[in-house]
């Protein structure tokens, strides 16, 4: 027997530092696979400090200004320090960035540079290599740099690893819930080859996906490694909490898919497919990480009302007072009435406690996330909800995507391996697995008893046989919970980058030889998983082939004519900016002045902000304009030209937004022409080229006469 445990042991270690292994590999190729696609479109290492950050529009310069500001602080608390009252961001009000932005990977990473060139310096190592580059075209050379030692390369670096991350997990993943070593493989294979529709990290690295979706992927591990217990220890109740804290401070949209975790799970535990200890640990779990969370955001409000932080209390509420919430009722019937009924009285009790809660606190900064989704499926349109919707991200799912995951056999794929775990579930695995069995019990009997008897005998195997077998609670959450990522995608294109990689993982289980029972002999399951393979390698090889096919140069000298503009002529402190989203970004990162509003659209005082200082591209008149502009404290006034003049989607123009929102004033003219092109009296035109302009609002209240409206012809 101690042989045989030593043999035994033995076999476990090796296979798991197999897996550690390949998962390793797997993240090595990911990072390398990311990083040079990021280098083939910008041409990153060529371009100068200022292009670098130029290159990070809308909120990934945002999000990587915050970087900036903790790594050329004098020290790393007078860093923490600023970003904790910042007047910048929102002026002239003073805000916590760290509370509101979930900024923390933006301050660990700001640490560890700090931390790596201190050390670099004392033991003499150089960290970077620094060139003149010659851009031609009229344009001054600039110096550019290389290496670690380099603040942007640092933190690009610091994204990769996350990205490396993820490719683990999924290899990793993929072993586990199918308890094999080539489901991993099928899932990591899935990941690279449907690689585009799985993640968009190569392109828009500062996101908070880019830190955010790996954790939410190692908390989802962490619920299913619970669910498999037989007897669930504090080390799960340990990594839920861990994880779910860090997925929750690093992105604001963690909540809703551990919302969706937590209502699969209600399902699994009404219905009795999971035993009441584990569902009771990853509740508890969630509850200990969403209360780290809200202290490491310094009570964040919209975490607080969040209908995940009710749910929790509401279910632990339910476990605790009421441990028979869940029954065993005979019928089909009766059970899915059981399971519709409770699953009501748990959103009930939801949006009860949530309406209390921000009825208290008067918060409202998530109301534009229900009117999001109100206008999705109903004809209500508002100025909030338009400036999403209108975006491509936030359209329905496209048919083209659905194509593409089919073309690499990955729907068909986790089609067939969900359909093999249903017919395993209704007993078809037994029928096949104990035929033979049955006959030899039923051909024994007949030699005993009487054929009456033998009658008897095979009535009761065969119910005994055709009844339903027990498909682990793990494979069926993971199951539950890609149906919500599809909702989700299929609502929100942009949500996608949940389905597609958990897709990938689901389709591991036609690895499973548990569920895939009809398959004879493990020479055969292999053959088939690698035909599987190399089906899915014809179309997956040629998506990687075009993805690294892109090449591309970062240039924008308008943006930067701009940029050098601000940095020479306006006062670091006094001048604070407005206009379009995306700009205030680049000027907030790269100038380091003041902003008035800025693309992070999740809090009602923001979004009100945006929308007066987007009137300017709506209907009416200078001297109106000019008077919400010097009640919004801004000294300068930013216009880009397609934010004037240009097409996008039909029904989509600025004047499209504005004349839905506000349509009594569709017959007033349109502004925007006339700020950019035209007299924009009292405002101070004071700069301009072909795509930018500047408009200075004089400080002092200037008496205008409002003249009458101006209606078109």
């Amino acid at each position: 027997m101690n042989d045989g445990s030593t043999v035994s042991t033995v076999t476990s270690y090796t296979r798991y530092t197999l897996i550690a292994s390949v998962a390793l590999v797997c993240s090595c190729l990911n990072f390398y696979h990311v990083s040079t696609m990021f280098e083939n479109d910008r041409h990153f290492s060529h371009l100068s400090t200022l292009e670098r950050e130029m290159t990070f529009r809308t909120e990934m310069g945002f999000y990587y200004s915050y970087y900036k500001r903790i790594v050329n602080a004098p020290s790393f608390i007078s860093g923490l320090h600023h970003i904790m009252n910042d007047n910048k961001t929102e002026y002239p009000s003073t805000i916590n960035t760290l509370q509101r932005f979930n900024l923390y990977p933006e301050v660990i990473l700001g640490a560890a540079f700090r931390g790596f060139v201190h050390f670099a310096k004392l033991i003499g190592i150089k960290t970077k290599e620094c060139w003149q580059v010659d851009r031609g075209d009229d344009l001054p050379t600039v110096w550019s740099c290389e290496g670690l030692g380099d603040a942007s390369y640092f933190y690009i670096n610091g994204v990769w690893v996350f990205a490396g991350i993820t490719a683990a997990l999924i290899f990793i993943y993929g072993c586990y819930l199918s308890r094999s070593i080539f489901g991993g493989i099928i899932a990591i294979s899935s990941f690279f080859f449907n690689h585009g529709e799985c993640t968009r990290v190569q392109w828009t690295p500062p996101l908070r996906e880019s830190f955010g979706y790996p954790l939410i992927l190692a908390q989802i591990l962490s619920v299913s490694w619970c669910l498999r217990q037989t007897a669930p220890h504090w080390k799960h109740l340990c990594c839920i909490a861990f994880t779910t804290s860090a997925s929750l401070v690093t992105w604001q949209f963690s909540q809703f898919v551990f919302l969706t975790q937590l209502l699969s799970l209600t399902v699994l535990w009404i219905q009795n497919s999971a035993p009441r200890p584990n569902i009771t640990v990853v509740f508890l779990g969630n509850l200990i990480g969403l209360q780290n969370a809200i202290v490491l955001l310094f009570a964040n409000e919209m975490l607080l009302t969040s209908l995940y932080s009710c749910s929790v209390v509401v279910l632990l509420g339910f476990i605790v007072f009421l441990p028979h919430f869940s029954s065993r009722p005979q019928s089909e019937w009766m059970k899915l009435r059981n399971t519709v009924m409770h699953v009501a009285m748990v959103c009930i009790g939801t949006f009860l406690l949530r309406f209390c809660v921000s009825a208290l606190l008067g918060s409202k900064d998530d109301a534009h996330i229900f009117n999001l989704l109100r206008s999705k499926f109903t004809s209500f349109r508002d100025f909030h909800t338009m400036l999403y919707t209108c975006a491509a991200e936030f359209d329905f799912l496209s048919l083209s995507t659905i194509y593409r995951l089919s073309s690499t056999l990955l729907l068909p794929i986790v089609y067939a391996a969900i359909g093999s775990v249903a017919l395993y579930a209704a007993g078809f695995g037994d029928m096949t697995n104990q035929g033979e069995v049955c006959q030899k019990r039923v051909a024994a009997s007949l030699s005993i008893k009487k054929q009456r008897e033998s009658r008897h005998l095979k009535e009761l195997l065969k119910n005994e046989t055709a009844s339903p077998r027990k498909v682990d609670a793990a494979v069926q959450y993971n199951i539950l919970q890609l149906m919500a990522f599809i909702i989700m995608a299929a609502t929100i294109m942009r949500l996608k980058l949940f389905m597609s990689p958990h897709l990938c993982i689901i389709a591991s289980l036609v690895a499973s030889k548990k569920y895939m029972f009809f398959v004879k002999g493990k020479l055969m399951h292999l053959a088939l998983l690698a035909a599987l393979l190399s089906g899915m390698s014809f179309a997956g090889l040629r998506n990687l082939k075009e993805q690294r096919s892109i090449i591309g140069e970062y240039s924008n000298p308008a943006l930067e004519d701009l940029i050098n503009w601000i940095q020479k002529e306006t006062p670091r402190e006094e001048a604070a900016f407005a206009g379009p989203m995306p700009i205030m970004a680049s000027i907030l990162l790269t100038t380091q002045r003041p902003v008035i509003n800025h693309p992070h659209y999740e809090y009602a005082n923001l979004r009100e902000r945006t929308k007066t200082v987007y009137r300017a591209f709506g209907r009416g008149t200078v001297a109106e304009l000019y008077r919400s502009l010097v009640d919004l404290k801004v000294t300068y006034f930013v216009l880009q030209d397609h934010w004037c003049f240009g097409e996008p989607r039909p029904g989509c123009s600025m004047l499209d937004v504005w004349d839905t929102d506000e349509p009594h004033r569709k017959d007033l003219n349109p502004l925007c022409s006339v700020l950019f092109e035209g007299n924009s009296s009292p405002l101070q035109r004071v700069f301009s080229n072909e795509i930018y302009v500047v408009l200075r609002v004089p400080s002092r209240y200037v008496e205008v006469k409002l003249p009458p409206r101006q209606y078109r012809q």
